[in-house]
């Protein structure tokens, strides 16, 4: 039987796969960077793993790819984000909290 997408998503973050992601979302190549932040977007639905992402400080590398020129890594640095706030207002103060210009970013998706 195949592992479903759940499965393959808590085999990926147990392998150490998250901090690669962070890693290459920290890239200077921006079509690493937007598909690096479009798979943690994706990792980010799993409540668990938003918390694990959260303790090792993922939230500074969306911050810091929310200042991308590129609109792909834009997008997605906000896809990712909404995915940490949706059912989590202690953290949606948090990620607020460091975005002063919020509406700023949110007008060029």
């Amino acid at each position: 039987m195949a592992a479903s997408s759940t499965d393959n998503k808590f085999a990926l973050v147990a392998e150490g796969g998250l901090q690669i992601l962070i890693d290459l979302a920290l890239s200077e190549d921006e079509g690493v960077r937007g598909y690096a932040i479009e798979a943690i977007a994706e990792l980010l639905t799993i409540k668990s793993i938003q918390i694990e992402y959260l303790e090792i400080g993922g939230v500074n590398t969306l911050m810091f790819a929310l200042r991308s020129s590129d609109p792909h890594v834009v997008k997605e640095s906000l896809l990712a984000v909404c995915q940490l706030c949706r059912d989590n207002e202690t953290v949606m103060a948090a990620v607020l909290g460091r975005k002063r210009n919020w509406m700023t970013c949110v007008t060029v998706v």
